[in-house]
């Protein structure tokens, strides 16, 4: 069991060295969007992505920044 103030251990090394690389389906579902948008979002270089042979993944830490970017503060 995991304790919810740690991570799982990397499986792979390319997990250890990346992080978590997600399809563009489970990137959708981590942004909570269709993977249409994010295959827009990938194309448009807002997104970054990784080349895997001739599969497009996006890195964990791609969609935090990526959110991080399009934080808008409240107005007050």
């Amino acid at each position: 069991m995991v304790n919810s103030t740690q991570l799982p251990e990397p499986r792979n090394r390319a997990e250890r060295r990346h992080g978590v690389l997600h399809s563009y389906e489970s990137a959708a579902s981590r942004l909570d969007c269709s993977p249409r948008l994010v295959r827009k979002l990938v194309q448009e270089r807002r997104l970054a992505s990784v080349k895997v042979a001739a599969l497009v993944r996006i890195e964990d830490s791609a969609i935090d920044d990526y959110i991080a970017r399009q934080r808008r503060d409240a107005v007050r």
